[in-house]
């Protein structure tokens, strides 16, 4: 979900006001995802919003960074009641 922007309300904001153009493309895939401008049979591959790529690019990168950190943090979480055991 896109908390703030400041982009232009005719553009970079569909993003926001209307998710499916952009956001809907990542639910139930797994990334790193990468932005193309034309329909691609990458499977990671999410097409821009047309006239918006910049804006498309950002939510991209936001994405991929939280995929990222979400992998680190599970890759170094131990579940409640099994600290100081070993494997």
């Amino acid at each position: 979900r896109i908390l703030s922007h400041s982009e232009t309300a005719s553009v970079g904001s569909k993003a926001e006001t209307n998710p499916e153009l952009l956001l809907d493309n990542y639910v139930g895939r797994n990334g790193p995802f990468t932005v193309t401008k034309k329909k691609t049979t990458d499977p990671n591959g999410v097409v821009a919003i047309s006239g918006a790529t910049v804006t498309s690019r950002a939510v991209n990168e936001a994405i991929n960074r939280a995929i990222e950190l979400a992998d680190a943090y599970t890759d170094t979480w131990v579940p409640e009641g099994e600290e100081g055991t070993e494997e």
